[in-house]
């Protein structure tokens, strides 16, 4: 079950239990079934969607990293990965004022740890800027 692990007025960190699909899972969920890739939006979406109940609402610019943990060192393209970002979002759409200008999203480099396979999202609010 994904949960907030660590909250501050300035950043949060969620874990999720799972990696969310990357572009090549999304294209063969699509092209396999028409109705899986909407299940899966949708089930992803719901996810965040909880989990963003709990979180702070964010009226100023936030940056969103993901950092994707996986198990073995096999090859990733982090290029694929950025359609994962649309599953993510969407769901945390309520934590921002009706402005998606708000949110600016980042990859992290990934990580891999023996065994583990598994998500982090990182929003952090960002600095105003000073002229």
């Amino acid at each position: 079950m994904p949960e907030v692990r660590s909250k501050t007025a300035k950043s949060v960190r969620i874990e999720l239990p799972e990696i969310p699909p990357d572009l090549n899972k999304i294209v063969g969920m699509a092209t396999c079934n028409r109705y899986l890739y909407g299940q899966e939006k949708k089930r992803w979406k719901e996810m965040m969607r909880l989990l963003s109940c709990r979180l702070p609402r964010f009226t100023e610019k936030v940056d969103i990293y993901l950092t994707c943990v996986f198990g073995t060192k096999a090859h990733h393209d982090r290029d694929n990965y950025w359609a994962c970002f649309k599953f993510i979002l969407d769901g945390l759409a309520c934590i921002e004022d009706d402005n998606s200008d708000l949110v600016e999203p980042h990859l992290n480099p990934f990580q891999y740890e023996k065994g583990q396979r598994r998500a982090y999202i990182d929003i952090i609010k960002r600095e105003p800027q000073v002229d």
